[in-house]
């Protein structure tokens, strides 16, 4: 009895699937709709415990000039000291390429010149004129810069003819 049931389910697989989503989706929603009922009761509670506002009072005349001055002479220091980085740095950036630069010159007069280009002397009319070497020379490297064997048909017919 157990094996034709469980021969049953694994037969109607997909619809054993079905079942079991939508049973998942069921007590889905019911957990849902217990969350959405527990949830209003807290609400309310939240809304009685409203924040209170922030007392400020307001900044004295005498205190605001004051930072105002500091902040002022603050700027005025990062920026002078600012400026003086800017310029050694600039200075000493002009040194070093003024000294790279008066170590790479090299005057034209001793520069090396170019190196011509070699030339192949041009074959004379006698080597031009085939001799028994140059026609096997030249078979062979037809043999090895030609197709490849597999790419020439092969003749067997011609040599079932033969026998």
């Amino acid at each position: 009895m157990l094996e034709a049931i469980f021969e049953l389910l694994m037969q109607n697989i997909f619809f054993v699937i079905l079942v079991i989503g939508g049973i998942l989706s069921f007590f889905k929603r019911q957990i849902e709709k217990q969350n959405e009922q527990q949830q209003p009761k807290r609400r309310p509670q939240q809304n009685q415990q409203q924040p209170r506002p922030v007392e400020t009072r307001p900044a004295r005349a005498e205190e605001k000039p004051r930072s105002e001055r500091q902040w002022k002479e603050r700027g005025e220091k990062l920026s002078t000291d600012l400026q003086e980085m800017y310029e050694t740095k600039r200075e000493e950036i002009g040194q070093s390429v003024q000294k790279q630069l008066s170590r790479d010159y090299v005057p034209r007069e001793s520069r090396l010149p170019r190196p011509q280009p070699k030339t192949r002397p041009k074959p004379t009319q006698s080597q031009l004129l085939p001799n028994p070497d140059n026609v096997a020379q030249g078979v062979i490297w037809a043999e090895v810069l030609g197709p490849p064997r597999s790419r020439k048909p092969h003749s067997v017919s011609a040599r079932l003819r033969q026998r």
